[in-house]
């Protein structure tokens, strides 16, 4: 079954400063040339539907299309207790998440106060009686300093929008970071650690 919900049903366009959300959609003629590239790319296939994407600078940060989805299924799957998430993106983990009753709180951290104006509020609503479990901190995950104790039952991190050889040094560097801040039992994650086969 799939957990996700389209993402362009909940995130409605839009533009703040540097970050804008846009509506994909990929009609027949487009998802036969995504198929067709796939055979001489190593891009997943997009099937027909309406995607969101986000956009930071003109940069793609994250889309709901369906390599996205499979790329981040493990920490939903994962998802209990507490959670600590970096990277809002179009807020596509957010709902699965907090649609899990094992689930007590996430809480998100997003470097972009253009991301943040553009997502949380279309998010909530969606959340419902649940939104009373998401925080949204405006940070750099890098930078960010947890208080003094906190833990977590699972902790993601998904700040890259593509891919390069660099990026799994970061993922080492964010796991050393919060290596600490894991509950014991807990789970940790990178989105660009489910890409290493690219490099391979």
């Amino acid at each position: 079954m799939n957990p996700y919900t389209p993402m362009a049903t909940v995130i409605p366009e839009g533009r703040v400063g540097e970050a804008t959300i846009q509506h994909m959609v990929i009609g027949e003629r487009e998802a036969s040339a995504t198929l067709i590239r796939t055979f001489i790319t190593r891009e997943a296939p997009i099937p027909e539907g309406t995607y969101a994407r986000l956009l930071v600078r003109g940069h793609l940060m994250m889309s709901d299309t369906p390599m996205e989805q499979r790329s981040n299924y493990e920490v939903i799957h994962q998802a209990r207790g507490d959670v600590l998430i970096a990277g809002l993106g179009v807020g596509m983990v957010v709902l699965p998440i907090l649609a899990k009753p094992e689930v007590k709180s996430v809480l998100v951290v997003e470097k972009s106060p253009d991301v943040i104006a553009l997502v949380e509020a279309p998010l909530r609503k969606a959340l419902g009686d649940k939104a009373d479990r998401l925080v949204i901190q405006q940070a750099d995950v890098y930078e960010f300093e947890p208080a003094r104790g906190q833990k977590w039952d699972v902790l993601y991190f998904d700040v890259w929008g593509d891919v390069n050889s660099d990026d799994l040094k970061d993922s080492k560097v964010l796991r050393k970071k919060f290596g600490r801040r894991k509950n014991r039992g807990g789970w940790v994650g990178c989105w660009v650690d489910t890409q290493k086969h690219l490099f391979r």
